[in-house]
């Protein structure tokens, strides 16, 4: 079973630990700077189009709930 949080994951004997602010994309923890540039050089993602999906999936969800606010 793979778990996401942090509290848990952080007493698991192979949790890494990033030690070093400046080394962000090293550990288990990673800034999002550090993903993103992952992303982007590793695995050739296009940020701007990710992000624009990422923003046109937020700008839906705030408009289909629109109507029940009012």
């Amino acid at each position: 079973m793979h778990l996401t949080n942090y509290s848990i994951n952080k007493k698991n004997d192979k949790y890494v630990q990033n030690a070093n602010a400046e080394q962000d994309d090293m550990g288990h923890k990673w800034s999002l700077a550090a993903f993103s540039k992952h992303l982007e050089q590793v695995l050739g993602v296009d940020q701007n189009l990710m992000w624009s999906k990422i923003y046109d999936v937020i700008i839906k969800s705030l408009l289909s709930v629109d109507s029940i606010v009012y």
